[in-house]
């Protein structure tokens, strides 16, 4: 499309994927879910690090400075 500056008032036009963006969504709530479920069980010296969202898959990176048990 178009170049330029946008300027107060100015109008555009977004499309949104929306089947991709559901399957975006749920990985992304499952990162909230993963880090909660990660502090539950090994502690706050876990810690989320990082995370890939995407629709076809969820990557979740952690370190935990703690000591783990059975």
């Amino acid at each position: 499309m178009g170049e330029g500056t946008l300027r107060k008032r100015d109008k555009v036009h977004t499309n949104v994927d929306t089947e991709r963006r559901r399957f975006v969504m749920a990985n992304h709530s499952a990162t909230h879910v993963l880090n909660y479920a990660l502090r539950k069980v090994l502690g706050t010296k876990a810690d989320q690090k990082g995370s890939l969202v995407a629709p076809d898959r969820l990557r979740f990176d952690f370190t935990n400075k703690g000591t783990v048990s059975n």
